[in-house]
């Protein structure tokens, strides 16, 4: 009976991108390389994969998620949000609340759209951008999911 070849896949990240945890890796048995692009700026994305190529041989891919915007520190750890509802999209500086979301975005008004579609938490809330004024990013929650906390840190 033929058995089947296990590929071991890794994601790297801030804590394992480092010469020496990737040559323990090597020595370990790892086949693939998996940068993660949820803690990595695009614009750095070519020098890190040059950088790995010196380090190792082993095959490097991109994660297929992307690059994900995160929220930032929100007043008692979580709010929970209602579809319809009507909130400001903030700097990271801000600290949340229900009205308020702090996105770890330099200067959200300059980058988000009206109809612009965020995600938020893994997909528990859905928020569509209605109105960007020149600082002031407004969206209206189009949908979010029962019995889970939303919007967690």
């Amino acid at each position: 009976m033929k058995q089947k070849e296990v590929k071991i896949i890794v994601t790297i990240g801030p804590s394992s991108y480092n010469k020496s945890i990737i040559n323990k890796m090597d020595l370990a048995g790892v086949d693939i390389l998996r940068v993660n692009l949820s803690h990595t700026c695009i614009g750095d994305l070519e020098g890190i994969i040059n950088q790995l190529r010196e380090w190792t041989e082993k095959t490097i891919c991109i994660d297929t998620e992307g690059a994900q915007i995160r929220t930032g520190t929100i007043r008692d750890s979580s709010v929970k949000v209602d579809a319809h509802e009507i909130v400001e999209l903030v700097d990271a500086e801000t600290v949340g609340d229900k009205s308020h979301i702090p996105l770890t975005l330099e200067e959200p008004w300059n980058i988000l759209l009206p109809g612009s579609v965020l995600k938020i938490d893994f997909n528990r809330v859905i928020l569509q951008v209605i109105k960007v004024e020149g600082r002031k990013v407004t969206g209206r929650i189009i949908r979010w999911l029962l019995n889970r906390k939303s919007l967690k840190q």
